[in-house]
């Protein structure tokens, strides 16, 4: 659950010649398939539609229904095991030979990867500190924001000016899990599907968590949500190429991610290519292990502001100045040297816990 990888969304497209060729009914075929999900997922967690001549799955993994007679939550911060899915699939007929025409047409257009990850600080001070970077062909903004929460984004532009929403075919997001669950759902804890493992255990405080019950005080937490939402084929294909090994590739098809599946690597391998993109485009610069040597004005200020945003102690120094204080140039110089400290604190914190290799990257 912590650290984990998660796909929190998925969408295959099949196309309709296909299933016609194999003399499949549509609308047949449809409602099986929401028969067969509703089994194995909540209410809200699949959808099976009929557009552009293609039957479109969308699956949300993490809002599974395990085998299992005790009561939990229905929240999306657990993924199934590889097993399960196995099951799932094999229910589906994915592996069977006679239905390897119809795979073989099925394509992956939607993939989100996700990982929740306990921070030392409150997850809104690591959103002001990404926030203030500067990103490879990315560009960062805050996408969602009210008295308790935000989300920052940090995507590709969209091309088409026309379009409203500036978010591209590859986005990163970063946001409070533990509000958004309150914001959104009233969720002072939940009871979880699985135990938590000993070193995720060790992650927070006995109190908060009961192994007998599963119950989790997750208001109590700093959890972070971290996702990579990938949403056509044009991006996917860099994944299929990444497992194949195929640079001829142009799209991540279905039969590619059953076969890890199958060998028992699909999470291995997914959660080694969701490392590589975060540390090509997002954490592309080795922290610092030495802290560089504090000037007068960074000691003075440093605990001061550690915490506090740039922009509001300027705005307020500003306001402040009368001729007495004519030393103004260096005091902004001071907070933003002990600011800077602070955010690359909070962006090492988030570099190793994500487990971001440091060959290829850039020292700061």
């Amino acid at each position: 659950m912590f650290g984990d990888i998660l796909i929190d969304k998925i969408r295959v497209n099949i196309p309709v010649y296909i299933l016609i060729q194999e003399n499949i009914d549509i609308n047949t075929f449809k409602r099986w398939l929401k028969i067969v999900f509703s089994r194995h997922f909540f209410q809200g967690a699949f959808n099976v539609t009929l557009s552009r001549n293609q039957v479109k799955i969308t699956l949300t993994p993490t809002r599974f229904k395990p085998v299992s007679d005790y009561t939990y939550t229905d929240v999306n911060l657990e993924m199934p095991s590889e097993e399960w899915l196995y099951d799932l699939l094999n229910e589906l007929g994915c592996f069977k030979s006679e239905n390897r025409r119809i795979l073989e047409a099925c394509k992956v257009v939607k993939l989100h990867l996700t990982k929740n990850l306990i921070t030392e600080h409150p997850v809104i001070t690591y959103i002001d500190s990404l926030s203030n970077r500067t990103y490879k062909r990315m560009k960062a903004n805050i996408i969602e924001s009210n008295e308790t929460n935000r989300t920052l984004s940090i995507a590709t532009p969209k091309r088409d000016r026309k379009v409203k929403n500036t978010n591209g075919d590859r986005q990163f997001i970063l946001y409070d899990k533990s509000q958004q669950l309150k914001d959104k759902a009233g969720f002072e804890y939940v009871i979880l599907k699985a135990p938590l493992n000993e070193a995720e255990k060790r992650l927070i405080p006995l109190k908060y968590y009961s192994e007998q019950t599963g119950y989790l005080r997750i208001s109590k937490l700093n959890l972070a949500r971290l996702e990579l939402q990938y949403a056509n084929s044009s991006k996917l294909k860099k994944l299929s190429q990444f497992i194949t090994s195929n640079k001829e590739d142009t799209g991540l098809q279905l039969c590619t991610l059953l076969e890890l599946l199958a060998e028992g690597e699909l999470c291995s391998k997914l959660e080694q290519f969701y490392t590589k993109e975060l540390q090509e485009y997002i954490f592309f610069n080795v922290p610092q292990n030495e802290p560089q040597p504090a000037t007068r004005w960074n000691g003075l200020f440093s605990e001061l502001i550690n915490n506090a945003d740039i922009k509001s102690m300027i705005a307020l120094y500003s306001e402040c100045t009368t001729e007495k204080l004519n030393n103004k140039g260096n005091f902004m110089t001071a907070v933003k040297e002990a600011q800077k400290t602070a955010s690359d604190d909070l962006y090492a914190e988030l570099y190793n816990k994500l487990g971001i290799a440091e060959t290829g990257a850039v020292s700061v």
